[in-house]
């Protein structure tokens, strides 16, 4: 795609960051298909509420079959989350897992977290979990530090406390996106905190989407409820 743009408008050059033998003798010539390189955890789930009689995931016809391995994997994981059953049937809480437009593990976490009355908080985590990159390492070094060391993926220490910080990446991910929040969502709050704006963005619309669908499925299971409690004479 590089070597396609440069030239296409005007005279250019395109620089390849590798060797040429390392090109035409270590390098496949395709890309492995995504559904051969990531977690089928999701996909697999997807698969299991569909409702189809007689549907078997392992012979499902992918138009890139996944491996053996993973697809077994995947369900292994989905049994210890409780998503489905000791014969691979999807169970109440996998369906209720489905809907949620994150991974499964999170999904799973975002049902607990309705339990402790803390669904604003794992939604925040959740939706922090799913950006690839919060921290750009540009924001005001920590003291000691004389600025100039690689501190891509480090949080600044003006976002949370040292205690925050010891209970682990969940509560420093949690509050990093909360003091933004209280920043007003702004790009210089950013900037001087050393922040992916469109990471930050990102999550912020992943949020919004989760609590979005979670909620929904909060109040189709009261009305459910309510129609289920009432009598006919």
């Amino acid at each position: 795609q590089r070597a396609g743009r440069a030239g296409r408008t005007r005279a250019g050059r395109c620089f390849r960051l590798y060797t040429r033998e390392h090109f035409e003798l270590d390098m496949p010539t395709t890309t492995v298909p995504e559904i051969q390189r990531t977690s089928l955890v999701g996909t697999v789930l997807y698969l299991k509420t569909l409702r189809i009689e007689g549907l078997d995931v392992l012979d499902f016809d992918f138009l890139d079959k996944p491996d053996v391995e993973a697809m077994g994997d995947a369900l292994r994981q989905l049994y210890a989350l409780g998503a489905i059953d000791e014969d691979g049937a999807v169970t109440d809480l996998g369906r209720e897992m489905s809907p949620l437009p994150v991974e499964p593990q999170l999904a799973r976490a975002m049902l607990a977290a309705r339990r402790f009355g803390c669904v604003d908080e794992m939604a925040t985590v959740a939706a922090m979990l799913s950006v690839e990159r919060v921290y750009t390492g540009n924001g005001p070094p920590r003291e000691g530090e004389d600025g100039d060391g690689d501190r891509r993926g480090a949080p600044p220490e003006s976002l949370c406390s040292e205690h925050e910080r010891r209970m682990g990446d969940h509560v420093v991910l949690m509050r990093t996106y909360q003091a933004w929040a209280r920043g007003g969502h702004r790009r210089d709050f950013c900037e001087r905190h050393g922040l992916s704006d469109r990471g930050m963005e990102f999550a912020r619309d992943v949020r919004k989407q989760l609590l979005g669908v979670f909620r929904e499925m909060e109040r189709r299971a009261t009305k459910e409820g309510d129609k289920g409690g009432v009598k006919h004479g």
